[in-house]
């Protein structure tokens, strides 16, 4: 694994886990950057995560630990290994803990990875989340089959903002 205990200076604690990590590799990033007082400590709680509040604090549902753990991955290592689900998530935390290679990572994972079954979920997601460039290769798939997809897919689904871009594109 990419922490060793041993050498841990600090533990993050998400839902009563404690998660060892390393200060000199949490300081390299804006968000732990933003609590330096609390890198001091040798425990830092990390705060609620909601999916859905971005801007809020951080704590993660059952697999929180999971997930600040692939966070603490991309910080240490410049990458991380992703599937659908982590990447579903990932996309929107990557804003909290500003790391838009992280994010950028996510959109493009979803990108390349959309089919008929998942387009609309990950359409959601990518308004949801500001993916600009996710919502862009949205609209390019479903451009690309679109007849195909019209007939498999429920187009209404989609939101009316992406509905209206979909047409434009479509118009063109």
């Amino acid at each position: 694994m990419f922490i060793e205990k041993p050498f841990a200076d600090i533990n993050l604690v998400v839902q009563d886990e404690k998660i060892p990590a390393h200060r000199a590799f949490l300081i390299k990033n804006k968000y732990f950057q933003n609590l330096q007082t609390e890198l001091m400590k040798d425990e830092i709680s990390v705060p609620d995560i909601s999916l859905k509040n971005f801007k809020g604090k951080i704590s993660l549902s059952s697999s929180q630990s999971q997930l600040l753990l692939a966070i603490l991955e991309f910080i240490y290592c410049d990458t991380v290994n992703l599937d659908e689900e982590l990447a579903m998530e990932l996309v929107g935390l990557a804003d909290t803990f500003l790391l838009p290679k992280l994010k950028e990572a996510c959109e493009s994972y979803l990108s390349l990875n959309l089919r008929a079954e998942n387009v609309l979920k990950i359409s959601k997601r990518a308004e949801a989340v500001s993916a600009k460039k996710l919502e862009e290769n949205v609209i390019a798939f479903l451009i690309k089959d679109f007849e195909k997809l019209s007939k498999t897919i429920e187009l209404k689904s989609l939101s009316p903002e992406l509905f209206v871009k979909l047409i434009m594109k479509l118009r063109k």
